[in-house]
């Protein structure tokens, strides 16, 4: 629980959020990372009309995430429109980027919010339901408790190297 509190507190009061508006090749920064608008362009889906932006992540200097993808759909039938956010994990944050009005100039409202921690949120009642089975077995106290001091921390690599596989 301490985990999931500590995930909550971070990602709300450390949170970093910048709104800008961006023409291509131009950059934002956020938490010590340039978000560089390199490519904007439509796409036609089934029943809707997509305009999308990329960006390169940077940090010192060197790129760390070649392409992060953004989107704005309009879905003609409903007359609604839906945004579609990137979503980048450094180790247990987050940087999120959506977008906002599209000028007629090319350029683009970009909304890039930073979430230090935030991966603790899930982490925290991950463990917890680990720990409840582990105590939910009829052994003596502590008796694995040198397994969930191995396992859990290999759990969490796993998860953390895994995350960009399944966002």
């Amino acid at each position: 629980l301490g985990l999931c509190l500590l995930g909550v507190t971070a990602a709300t009061a450390c949170e970093v959020e910048r709104i800008e508006v961006l023409r291509q090749g131009e950059a934002i920064e956020v938490a010590g990372k340039s978000l560089v608008l390199t490519e904007t362009g439509a796409r036609t889906g089934p029943n809707y009309q997509d305009f999308v932006a990329r960006f390169e992540i940077r940090q010192a200097g060197l790129v760390v995430r070649p392409v992060l993808e953004s989107s704005k759909r309009v879905f003609e039938v409903r007359q609604m429109t839906t945004t579609e956010a990137g979503l980048a994990t450094f180790g247990l944050s987050q940087l999120y980027v959506s977008l906002g009005e599209i000028n007629t100039d090319g350029s683009v409202a970009v909304r890039a919010v930073w979430k230090p921690l935030v991966l603790l949120i899930w982490i925290g009642p991950v463990l917890m339901v680990f720990m409840a089975v582990l105590a939910g077995h009829k052994v003596p106290p502590f008796r694995h408790l040198h397994l969930a001091i191995v396992i859990v921390p290999l759990l969490a690599i796993f998860l953390l190297h895994s995350w960009d596989r399944w966002a």
